[in-house]
């Protein structure tokens, strides 16, 4: 090789060098994100403008400690599934019909509580499944596995899966390791023996901060028509209940199993039609400071973290309390109007109405793990 081609060569290589750190920068990806969320409403639609909505009209209060009669079916009322323009299940097919939960687990203790709690007396199996490492690869405790006892309230409910999990590879995306945690609890789904299940099945996948609300559950398991994948539309909440987003969060679902073998867990969009209001995404909603810490630098988007500063305790606590973005980033809108509401701080609600049902029960019973969640519980531990 001559000395002009070699000189060329290393000056292109250096040239690619120099560029690929300036785009990986921090001050570039912040550019870049500026730019990309400021124009989102000229490029993108957003998945919310796919769907056909299906207006719920299940009273906002149902008793359903008992949910099954004497003779072992769901009790269906009939002019509810009307009302929604499908039809009440046979007598047999409310009688072998199971709802499964299932869900990837990492350090929500609180919340899974609360979602076991809401869904306990809707779905006959939980199966939450939990891997050592976090999406970006870290080490973690099988914090459930851990405190396994703290749900005796449910356990002949529940099935634990430990996925084996792995370190990130360099350069690697965190999302491929979100995607084999997801493809190893579809394998589960389709072959295990102590789940065994069948078609007719209804999967619920949601995270574990998508919490369904049990009217929802109860509807859907009582009637027939729906599509095979049902979205449901939550309303969107960050840090606690006192600060909602929008009402327009729709990732969670509902599957009726047509094919075990077919079977996939997968948190993307599968249909156009979404039942309104059926439940709670409350995102970053942790009782310590250090689970917010943890979440950021562990899960699929601790790109977002530019800088230290943004992990430094007191500013965090600031955030949760002002109700800003945690991340300094731009709201996701899909519209100018839309962008121009959900810009700057979050309004608190002051109110607590419409919320997971153990919320208040625990206020009655004396039970203070959850006060957090509630309006003037900002401040975190640690």
């Amino acid at each position: 090789m001559s000395l002009r081609r070699r000189q060329i060569l290393i000056a292109a290589a250096i040239l690619l060098t120099c560029t690929t750190v300036f785009l990986l920068s921090p001050a570039v990806k912040r550019i870049t994100h500026v730019v990309t969320y400021a124009t989102r409403p000229l490029w993108d639609e957003g998945e919310a403008a796919k769907f056909d909505t299906v207006v719920a009209f299940y009273p906002p209060a149902v008793d359903l400690t008992h949910v099954r009669n004497d003779s072992g079916t769901v009790p269906v009322d009939s002019r509810l599934c009307t009302a929604h323009g499908w039809q009440p299940v046979s007598p047999e097919t409310a009688n072998s019909r199971r709802v499964v939960d299932v869900t990837l687990f990492s350090v929500e203790l609180d919340m899974l509580e609360l979602r076991i709690r809401e869904l306990m007396h809707v779905v006959d199996v939980f199966v939450i499944a939990e891997a050592p490492f976090t999406f970006t690869g870290k080490p973690k405790a099988l914090l459930f596995a851990e405190n396994r006892d703290r749900f005796n309230f449910a356990k002949s409910k529940i099935q634990y899966v430990e996925l084996p999990g792995r370190k990130l590879a360099p350069g690697e995306d965190p999302f491929e390791i979100e995607g084999d945690n997801r493809r190893n609890v579809g394998v589960y789904l389709r072959t295990s023996e102590k789940l065994k299940l069948k078609v007719g099945d209804l999967l619920i996948m949601a995270d574990v901060d998508e919490i369904p609300s049990r009217e929802a559950v109860q509807l859907v398991r009582s009637c027939d028509g729906m599509p095979e994948a049902l979205h449901l539309r939550m309303r969107n909440f960050m840090y606690s209940y006192d600060f909602q987003v929008d009402a327009e969060h729709w990732r969670a679902k509902i599957v009726r199993v047509t094919s075990t073998a077919a079977v996939l867990y997968t948190h993307r969009l599968e249909s156009t039609t979404i039942l309104a209001d059926a439940g709670w995404h409350c995102s970053f909603c942790f009782p310590k400071i250090s689970d917010f810490v943890f979440k950021m630098t562990g899960y699929s988007h601790a790109d977002r973290v530019s800088n230290k500063g943004m992990l430094d305790p007191k500013r965090i606590q600031r955030i949760i309390c002002e109700g800003s973005d945690i991340f300094d980033m731009l709201p996701e809108a899909y519209s100018f109007k839309e962008l121009a509401s959900k810009w700057g701080p979050l309004t608190r609600l002051e109110s607590a109405v419409h919320v997971p049902s153990y919320l208040l029960d625990s206020l009655q019973t004396g039970d203070a793990r959850f006060k957090y969640l509630l309006p003037g519980g900002c401040v975190r531990e640690d």
